[in-house]
């Protein structure tokens, strides 16, 4: 039985026991109505009695002339009951009992008589003698009860009897004194009999009309109850059919959806929930902690904080990592909306998608980008490092021809423009890999303008030594939330798409600023209102004609001859912005120039600063602890030696891992800190450090290579307790990486 024919039985049978209990009590108030006719019909006639009897006692009795009817009462106890009148009639003395009497025998012809009767416990006259339930009254009368009634049966009909006390006035004693009755005494009483029949068949009457109409109601609100059950059973139906569209969809949706009350309960949860997190529906009900204890350490601070504003109306959307029951890593795309009923606020409705394979595809597509700006600027790098070589080769040939005599100021300053070469050939290479590593996206707190700072020798090579490169910071903070990469990735692609707009020659432009986006232009680009840091990037190129401009962020869309262009770099850069809640405008006019303004939410908060190596004093990085160094290269040895020696620091050098796992063994109690290259022979500075730490969990490591820091991702070594050198190794760089890390607890 469905739940709209349960529903309308159930009410169905309340509505007829309401019915039906609704007409006994109607029918019982209906007796009880005849009855207080009746008694109400008998006190009117005991008060007209008593008034007519209180007149007769008033005037002392009346007389009447002595007929057959009406002759001398026997029983009547007084010295002038019987005159004569002057003309000789004989008179008697009717009192009231008499006279009441009488009265009621007139009336007995009728078949349903009014029957009255005078009784006392001490009567004179044997048909004033009371019955039993009349004596039981009398006495009651002498306790204080004013008055009795109940239905008799008179001649086999019914009716209703009403006996009521005789109160002795001042009037009554001339008869009665004799009895020894004084004022105020109960002298009797009188009974009153009323025919019940007037009264039962006018209530018979009010019972058929009600019966009438009780049933006419009870059978409309039936015919109403199965006419609203069909409707409410269609509607059920359509429910049903609307929560099986509901289910069928919710169960076969691909992403994983949840309802969220507006105390945290969770409401619901998709059954693909199971596939993202391996967790079940159940287990994320039961727990709602789940949620949030799946999300990646690194990515947690941003959820809470999404969380702050649970209450709001604003449809937010964000992008973060859960570890699964497995171990595993996703990418979790959310999106969640607010769920009002009128004004109530409801909780939010969640939709999680996973994006981990979108993301990687991205990652690569990413790569492959920063693979083909590399192919352009293997040219100019290629240049550059020709030029620095030719400085290092040529002032240290100066060097070795010197004769004995040469001023110290002049090899001092040979010394200094090799160094200052070979830190110029650094920073390009350290650019160069910072720039084509493939890496994980960490949006974090940074300044645009250092970005762009350190990106400045890579797009002098981009654009080459003919474009005039100009760069405008502005004096305000142009703090982001946004991954430094990518940024760097997007105004590499801006610089590629520049340098070939303008075909080699030309001004290209770099400005930071800020804006303050309203309410209106926030809508239309679909982000939050609010202060945004406003980079410009600019060119005297070829410019987009009014054509093209519609379609340039679209994927694979290009302008450029077939072989010089894939037509993602500018797709790859609208991708980026809005993934970092930001948004693009383009302005260009033909043969004049394009400007790209890239809109990125200003973020109040920054990383605490410390001080850089440059910022320490030579006894700030001095230090006496031990070193075991493990380095293959004789000359690196020979460095770091003379390097760290200089500042205090006792070094134990390895040339491979064996000796360095062997050394540490026979010093264990000596060394502070491991100073291990990455690629070693016989054991590789990963596996050291693994060896070592089995036995000595505590230890400190540093790791060096010339490779990038994806070698260490690699080998699966992300652990907290060691540090990174990227060679060449820049001497105070390596002392500051060295004191910072035997000072870390």
């Amino acid at each position: 039985m469905s739940r709209s024919i349960r529903y309308t039985v159930i009410i169905a049978a309340i509505f007829s026991v309401i019915m039906a209990v609704s007409q006994y009590l109607y029918l019982k108030h209906a007796d009880e109505h005849a009855n207080d006719m009746a008694i109400t019909s008998a006190r009117s006639i005991f008060s007209l009695n008593l008034a007519y009897r209180k007149w007769n006692a008033g005037h002392g009795g009346v007389y009447v002339a002595v007929t057959e009817k009406s002759g001398p009462n026997p029983y009547l106890k007084h010295p002038k009951r019987d005159l004569t009148a002057t003309d000789g009639t004989l008179l008697t003395l009717v009192n009231p009992a008499m006279m009441t009497r009488q009265v009621y025998e007139q009336l007995q012809s009728s078949s349903q008589p009014i029957i009255t009767k005078v009784t006392s416990l001490k009567y004179v006259n044997p048909a004033n003698k009371p019955d039993e339930w009349e004596t039981e009254t009398l006495n009651s009368f002498e306790k204080g009860v004013q008055e009795a009634s109940g239905i008799i049966n008179v001649n086999g009909m019914p009716y209703m009897r009403l006996l009521k006390p005789f109160i002795t006035e001042e009037g009554c004693l001339k008869c009665h004194a004799w009895q020894g009755y004084k004022t105020g005494d109960i002298r009797g009483g009188l009974s009153v009999g009323i025919p019940m029949s007037p009264f039962i068949e006018l209530v018979a009457a009010e019972k058929r009309s009600s019966i009438v109409l009780h049933l006419f109601i009870w059978s409309g609100g039936i015919a109403g109850l199965i006419f609203f059950g069909r409707r409410l059973r269609r509607s059920e139906e359509k429910i049903e059919e609307s929560e099986w569209k509901f289910r069928t969809l919710a169960e076969t949706a691909q992403d994983w959806e949840y309802w969220i009350d507006e105390t945290g309960n969770v409401l619901f949860v998709s059954p693909y929930c199971l596939s993202v997190t391996g967790y079940t529906p159940e287990e994320f009900i039961a727990d709602p902690k789940l949620i949030v204890d799946l999300i990646h350490p690194e990515d947690k601070e941003i959820y809470l904080d999404h969380l702050t504003h649970f209450r709001d109306s604003i449809h937010d959307e964000l992008t973060f990592r859960i570890t699964a029951r497995d171990g595993s890593t996703k990418w979790i795309s959310h999106i969640c909306a607010p769920i009002y009923s009128g004004d109530r606020f409801m909780g939010r409705r969640v939709v999680n998608l996973d994006i981990t394979e979108k993301r990687s595809l991205e990652e690569q597509l990413l790569q492959s980008q920063k693979m083909e700006a590399l192919g352009l600027l293997a040219g100019g790098v290629a240049h550059d490092f020709n030029n620095i070589l030719s400085v290092i080769i040529g002032y240290s040939s100066l060097l070795q021809g010197l004769s004995g005599d040469i001023r110290a100021e002049n090899a001092r300053k040979y010394l200094g423009t090799i160094n200052e070469a070979a830190d110029k050939a650094s920073g390009i290479t350290r650019n160069l890999l910072t720039f084509s590593r493939k890496q994980e996206i960490k949006p974090c707190v940074t300044e645009m303008s250092d970005i762009i700072k350190s990106l400045m020798p890579l797009l002098k090579i981009v654009l080459g030594d003919d474009i005039d490169m100009r760069v405008t910071y502005s004096s305000q903070r142009t703090r982001v939330y946004a991954d430094p990469n990518q940024m760097q990735q997007v105004i590499m692609n801006l610089a590629a798409n520049a340098r070939d707009a303008m075909n080699g020659t030309g001004v290209f432009s770099i400005e930071t600023g800020s804006a303050l986006v309203d309410s209106a232009h926030a809508r239309v680009h679909e982000v939050a209102p609010g202060d945004y840091v406003v980079i410009s990037v600019s060119d005297t190129g070829s410019g987009i004609s009014s054509e093209v401009l519609p379609h340039i962020f679209e994927p694979f869309f290009t302008t450029k001859e077939k072989g010089k262009g894939t037509g993602l770099g500018l797709s790859i850069v609208y991708g980026i912005i809005r993934q970092q809640k930001g948004f693009v405008k383009v302005y260009s006019e033909k043969n004049i120039g394009t400007t790209f303004r890239i809109y990125l939410p200003y973020s109040e908060s920054g990383a605490t600063e410390t001080a850089t190596p440059e910022e320490m004093s030579p006894e700030d990085l001095r230090g006496s602890e031990t070193l075991l160094i493990a380095e293959d290269d004789t000359m690196m040895r020979a460095f770091l030696k003379d390097a760290l020696g200089d500042y205090g620091y006792r070094c134990i050098f390895a040339a491979d891992g064996d000796e360095a796992v062997k050394l540490f063994e026979a010093n264990r109690a000596d060394i502070d800190l491991l100073l291990l290259d990455v690629i070693l022979p016989k054991m590789d500075g990963v596996a050291v450090f693994r060896n070592i730490r089995g036995s000595a969990p505590e230890v400190k490591a540093i790791f060096m290579s010339g490779y990038s820091s994806e070698v260490l991702a690699a080998r699966g070594l992300y652990e907290d307790g060691f540090d990174y050198i990227t060679k060449p190794v820049i001497v105070r760089e390596l002392l500051h990486k060295v004191r910072s890390a035997v000072r870390r607890t």
